[in-house]
């Protein structure tokens, strides 16, 4: 199964610990925005000081990958985490805002998606031994685990994990 887990934690092949590891999954809200912009800028950033909590809304990442409107009118790709729930700023308007200060001019927003983004659960379902128990349950009644939960988000990890699993129970 490479799916969201926690959406088939009802499952009846599951015991009543593995439904309890799956609920524990949780995720960050995350979108992507395609910016028609005036000047687009070069290659792709980062904006190490929105990455804190308290920055939540702001564009984390930037790209702007197709050389031939650097300079001019373009697409700009855009991420971003969900604003706190409290925030008064809409997550358009801030986003609107960080690209007023990168000094791209006239943005006009052609495309935006949500969604759930780098499952993960928390410390204490951590110790309480999440993965032990993933690993426990990996291929029985010919069922197996993968996905972010498991490998991570990297390509790398995910092609690691599928090895393993190739080595582990088919070889």
């Amino acid at each position: 199964m490479a799916c969201p887990l926690e959406q088939f934690s009802n499952l009846d092949i599951w015991d009543e610990k593995t439904r309890y590891f799956l609920d524990k999954i949780k995720y960050q809200d995350f979108n992507t925005y395609g910016f028609i912009v005036d000047r687009v800028p070069r290659g792709c950033g980062c904006i190490l000081e929105n990455l804190s909590p308290q920055r939540k809304g702001h564009i984390t990442i930037w790209d702007a990958r197709w050389e031939e409107g650097v300079g001019s009118q373009g697409l700009v790709v855009l991420y971003a985490y969900d604003p706190p729930k409290e925030s008064k700023i809409s997550r358009l308007d801030l986003i609107k805002a960080d690209l007023d200060e990168l000094g791209v001019g006239q943005a006009r927003l052609y495309q935006a998606r949500h969604w759930k983004h780098h499952p993960y659960v928390d410390s204490q379902t951590l110790k309480e031994g999440f993965y032990e128990k993933i690993n426990q349950i990996q291929g029985r009644d010919g069922i197996f685990l993968t996905g972010e939960i498991v490998s991570g988000l990297s390509i790398e990890n995910a092609i690691w994990h599928s090895k393993y699993l190739l080595e582990e129970f088919f070889f």
